[in-house]
C-alpha cells in the first residue's frame, strides 16, 4: 500500500502518545478503564499476509490490561471508499495469523483487540458475525467464532470532539482524513490550525508537520508555498518546520513539478519584494518565478495581514 491516507495513518499512529489519546478519547469505557496507556509499546510484529495487504495497513501495540500480562491492540486502517460487508472475515484471518505464530512458539494465544479506523463517506454497518449468517438458528450460535472489533468511524465524529483530543497530532490527522474527499478538507485546516498546533513542543513539530505537509501536497491543489503559509499562521517555529519539510521533500524529489527552487528562499523573496513596492509581474520577472505562483503567495501574505 502506498496511499497518502496510509502514509499519514502510519506517521500518526506510530507515536504511542497519539495512540494513548485515541484510546482515552474514543475507545469504549471498559477498555479505557483497563488499558494502561503508559505501557503502550509499538512492536515490529506484523500479521498481514499477501491477501490482507490489499485491505489493511497494520500497526501492532502491546500494553498491559488490568495490570496483568500484555495483550495486543491491532490498529487496522480500512482504506476503501465504501464499507466492507464482511470485515470479520479479514479480521479473523489477521487474528489467526497471530495465533498461529503463538502456537508454533508453543505459547498461549494472545488476546487481541482489533481496532478498525474508517474514513469513508458512507456509514459503516457495524454488525455482529452471527447477524451476517443466513437463517441463523439459536442451537448453532455456540459453534460460531463470535468476536467484535472497535470501530472508529471518523466521518461521524463531531468537529468539536476532534479539536478537543488530548493529542493535537491526532486532531490534525483525524480532520484531514475525515474531510479528505470534500472541499472542506483544506478550509478546516486553515480555520483550526492554530488550535491544533499552538501548544506542540518544538521538538515534536517535524514529526507532525512533515507527514501533514506531504499529505496536503498529495491530496489537495495547494502548492508548497501555500502549505508553508498555512503553517506560518501558527508561529515562526511552525513556519520554519514547514520550510524544512518542504526542502527535504524537494531533495527527495517529491516536490518536483510542483515547486521551483527552495520554498524558504522564494517565500522570503516575495515577502521582501512586496515591502519594496514591487508588483507580482515585476517580482516574477526579477526572480524568474511563475507569475501565478507569485500572485498566490501575495494573496496569502495579504490574508495573514488581515
Amino acid at each position: 500500500m502506498n496511499h497518502p491516507h496510509d502514509k499519514l495513518f502510519k506517521a500518526t499512529f506510530s507515536q504511542p502518545d497519539v495512540v494513548a489519546s485515541l484510546i482515552e478519547d474514543l475507545f469504549p469505557p471498559a477498555l479505557v478503564a483497563g488499558i494502561d496507556v503508559q505501557t503502550l509499546v509499538l512492536t515490529t510484529n506484523s500479521y498481514i499476509d499477501n491477501e490482507l495487504k490489499e485491505h489493511f495497513a497494520d500497526l501492532v501495540y502491546q500494553c498491559q490490561f488490568n495490570n496483568q500480562a500484555s495483550f495486543e491492540i491491532a490498529l487496522l486502517l480500512e482504506h476503501k471508499s465504501y464499507p466492507d460487508k464482511h470485515p470479520h472475515l479479514q479480521l479473523l484471518r489477521y487474528m489467526l495469523n497471530r495465533w498461529q505464530q503463538d502456537a508454533q512458539a508453543n505459547e498461549g494465544l494472545t488476546p487481541i483487540v482489533p481496532v478498525l479506523i474508517y474514513h469513508g463517506a458512507t456509514r459503516w454497518p457495524h454488525r455482529s458475525l452471527d447477524a451476517q449468517m443466513t437463517k441463523m438458528q439459536p442451537e448453532l450460535r455456540v459453534y460460531l467464532p463470535e468476536f467484535d472489533y472497535v470501530l472508529i468511524d471518523l466521518s461521524r465524529l463531531d468537529d468539536t470532539q476532534i479539536l478537543n483530543f488530548r493529542s493535537q497530532f491526532l486532531a490534525l490527522s483525524t480532520s484531514l482524513l475525515k474531510y479528505h474527499d470534500q472541499s472542506k478538507h483544506v478550509e478546516f485546516v486553515r480555520q483550526h490550525i492554530m488550535t491544533m498546533l499552538s501548544n506542540v513542543a518544538e521538538a515534536d513539530l517535524r514529526a507532525i508537520i512533515e507527514p501533514t505537509f506531504l499529505y496536503l501536497l498529495e491530496t489537495s491543489n495547494l502548492t508548497g508555498h501555500e502549505i508553508v503559509a498555512i503553517f506560518s499562521t501558527v508561529s515562526k517555529k511552525t513556519e520554519d518546520a514547514a520550510m524544512t519539510a518542504a526542502d527535504q521533500l524537494r531533495l527527495e524529489g517529491r516536490l518536483e513539478g510542483r515547486v521551483e527552487g527552495r520554498i524558504e528562499t522564494t517565500y522570503k523573496f516575495v515577502k521582501g519584494a512586496l515591502k519594496l513596492g514591487m508588483d507580482a509581474k515585476t517580482i516574477a520577472s526579477t526572480f524568474e518565478l511563475d507569475v501565478k505562483e507569485v500572485e498566490s503567495i501575495i494573496a496569502i501574505l495579504q490574508q495573514k495581514k488581515a
